[in-house]
């Protein structure tokens, strides 16, 4: 089954067939923000501008599960994905660049 908000029509959550429901929570722009899984882990979606260096004008987007492993993912500001990035065991970020030629 799944639960809608009436207005904007976001989902807010969704149940099987077992009653095990996931639920989800946006921020003011109607992005997502959190989400509650059936064991009540949580995970979260941060979402910022980048207003300098090389991906100006673009969005870093932030997810962090319940165990606070990481990944992170920049996008330019013609919305192409320029780098993804996640934070090892060892506090070091694993980085995958996507090169474009202009």
């Amino acid at each position: 089954m799944l639960s809608y908000e009436s207005n904007l029509g976001t989902l807010l959550s969704k149940t099987n067939h077992l009653n095990q429901t996931v639920s989800f929570v946006y921020d003011t722009w109607q992005r997502k923000a959190q989400e509650k899984d059936i064991y009540n882990n949580i995970t979260e979606y941060f979402y910022e501008w980048i207003t300098s260096g090389d991906f100006i004008n673009g969005i870093r987007s932030r997810i962090v599960d319940a165990s606070g492993a990481t990944k992170e993912t920049l996008v330019d500001n013609w919305g192409r994905k320029r780098l993804e990035r996640g934070l090892s065991i060892n506090s070091k970020w694993i980085e995958k660049e996507q090169n474009m030629m202009f």
